[in-house]
């Protein structure tokens, strides 16, 4: 190559690179320009402004893959990527991940050549896990192939080609936490090393990878997801037995297995059966168990307020142990009126809320709840002056049925409230653009009087 040729060379790169510079400058001015859009609500501006972040990106990572600097392409076409994915444009995103695992292949070839195996198994690595996010498996497989019968020397390098055979394994036999164990040593080991080479860039690329592949897998993979709850006697009188229902629930899409119920606090009460444990071992997707424990109040338990917590072990489908408790509150009383007006007490102070609620709903709606708000007082007043004189369990059922009447009342009202607050909300809203205060305050009071139905 002549004097003449290489001047022309070095004039066309030097042109190429300030081109690519502009490309670079304009988009990340595009990125300003939407993060702005985007703290004045303006959503829609905000994506169009990042999909021309995107192009500008991408422009000039073909400029960069144009002059052969194929690490400085791949880092250009991440940043694209990452901008169409905040404008919600996961199809572009993906095509141009697919040429960055392409060209950090060619980047790996490239170290290989110059004698550097630990930066060409680095880049490798980095191309395996974007492909196996893009559900690009066989591919995945290929590079990590390729790199495995090229890259012969080194520790390092073979540690990090290893990492990639535990992703492709992880991701293969859908294993959440073999995954989880994977990025851990990337982050270890790879990322170091990208950070050696300035490539923040590809760390970010790695970051958002393991994101999509833990969604993959969580979409395919069935995991148990198990609610506690306990039912038990509000009170209880010393010298008796009484049950506490435990009841679980398998919401998830996979098998708890191991199940055991422990009992891990008593607060001075006894166990009478079946003891302090009881193993349940496999609970099936959407399966609902219940398990009793018979306790014993002593005769010499105080009075006042005791709590049982109930604990919960169990295992998921990879072996994962996971705890959980509940815990129920009972009332220990010196004798059966005692304990009926505990109960009562507690059955009023729920009316009153009840009354504190009715008060926040419009005038419209509190006069057509009114008759009903009225009906829990004259039961409570059959439990205490009237049936509560006679039979013990006739006084159980009326507040059975007591309860069940306010729980409906609270749903009614809660219902309601949450329709006026909604207004309240979408006023403020509505007017909260204008930011003018005066109009904000004149929505505000407008909903309150609503609200209160003055």
């Amino acid at each position: 190559m002549g004097a003449e040729d290489v001047v022309r060379k070095i004039l066309k790169e030097t042109g190429l690179l300030a081109e690519r510079r502009g490309y670079e400058a304009t988009a990340s001015k595009y990125l300003e320009e939407a993060e702005r859009a985007k703290r004045e609500g303006k959503e829609d501006e905000a994506r169009r402004l990042l999909k021309m972040a995107g192009e500008n990106f991408e422009k000039a990572g073909e400029l960069a893959e144009r002059a052969k600097s194929y690490k400085a392409a791949a880092e250009h076409f991440c940043k694209a990527a990452f901008a169409y994915i905040s404008a919600g444009d996961e199809g572009r995103a993906k095509g141009l991940m697919i040429r960055v695992s392409d060209l950090l292949a060619n980047v790996a070839k490239d170290y290989l050549a110059w004698g550097e195996s630990n930066k060409a198994a680095a880049f490798s690595l980095v191309a395996v896990i974007i492909l196996s996010s893009l559900d690009m498996d066989s591919k995945a497989a290929d590079i990590l192939k390729w790199a495995k019968s090229q890259i012969k020397e080194g520790a390092k390098a073979r540690m990090l080609l290893n990492i990639g055979d535990k992703v492709i394994s992880a991701v293969k036999s859908g294993n959440l936490n073999a995954l989880t164990e994977a990025q851990m040593e990337v982050t270890a080991h790879l990322k170091p090393l990208l950070s050696v080479v300035r490539g923040l860039e590809l760390s970010n690329a790695i970051d958002r990878a393991f994101e999509l592949l833990n969604e993959r897998l969580k979409g395919r993979t069935a995991i148990p997801q198990l609610s506690l709850s306990l039912d038990g006697p509000s009170s209880v009188v010393p010298g008796t037995e009484f049950n506490i229902s435990v009841n679980i629930v398998n919401s998830g899409r996979g098998k708890a297995s191991n199940v055991i119920l422990r009992l891990e606090s008593l607060d001075g009460f006894e166990v009478k059966s079946p003891g302090s444990e009881i193993l349940i071992g496999d609970i099936g997707a959407g399966e609902r168990v219940t398990r009793e424990f018979t306790l014993f109040a002593g005769k010499n338990v105080p009075p006042g307020r005791r709590s049982i917590k109930v604990g919960m072990e169990f295992m998921d489908p990879f072996e994962m142990k996971y705890h959980m408790s509940g815990t129920l509150t009972i009332t220990v009383t010196t004798s059966e009126e005692d304990a009926l007006k505990s109960i009562t007490s507690e059955l009023e102070k729920r009316v009153k809320n009840l009354g504190d609620k009715a008060k926040m709903l419009p005038e419209l709606l509190r006069t057509a709840l009114s008759p009903i708000l009225d009906i829990p007082s004259w039961l409570l007043s059959e439990i205490k002056y009237g049936i509560g004189r006679k039979m013990y369990p006739e006084v159980r059922l009326l507040i059975n049925m007591t309860e069940e009447i306010i729980k409906r009342f609270e749903e009614v009202l809660t219902k309601n409230l949450e329709g006026v607050f909604e207004k309240l909300a979408s006023e403020i809203r509505k007017n909260a653009a204008s930011a003018i205060k005066e109009r904000i305050s004149r929505a505000v009071d407008t909903a309150l009087k609503d609200i209160i139905g003055e």
